[in-house]
């Protein structure tokens, strides 16, 4: 082995700092477009969601779908156009943490339909019966 080693070319400075004349590149191969469509895994990531939510949105039909053989494929447009439908601005988010205080406060005014078979009033007292 000790003569493989020395029978080796050795590089010298000179060849090492030398420089090479930039091999001219394809212009187009530098232009890598984005994908238009993703496979659920990829749009799961694109929008920060589990996979097991994407494939629920597209069974419910909240997605659509470009199936090719087997697979199930997302437009990006498709994703960007559900993530504008479905959020919300400030505005929106107050208004609507209000409805859904108003809706909690009145689900507990009105007494369970437990408490209704068993024929308790609001007060929790049972009514005689006439």
């Amino acid at each position: 082995m000790a003569e493989l080693a020395a029978t080796a070319p050795v590089r010298s400075n000179d060849d090492a700092t030398r420089s090479k004349k930039p091999r001219v590149k394809d212009p187009s191969a530098a232009f890598v477009p984005a994908p238009i469509l993703y496979t659920v895994e990829q749009a799961a990531a694109y929008l920060g969601a589990r996979v097991s939510a994407i494939r629920n949105l597209i069974a419910d039909h909240e997605l659509r779908v470009v199936v090719v053989g087997q697979r199930h494929l997302l437009p990006v447009a498709v994703l960007d156009a559900w993530v504008r439908k479905n959020s919300l601005l400030a505005s929106d988010a107050r208004v609507e943490e209000e409805r859904l205080t108003a809706i909690r406060a009145r689900r507990r005014e009105k007494p369970s339909q437990r408490e209704q078979k068993r024929g308790q009033n609001e007060l929790g007292r049972v009514r005689k019966p006439l």
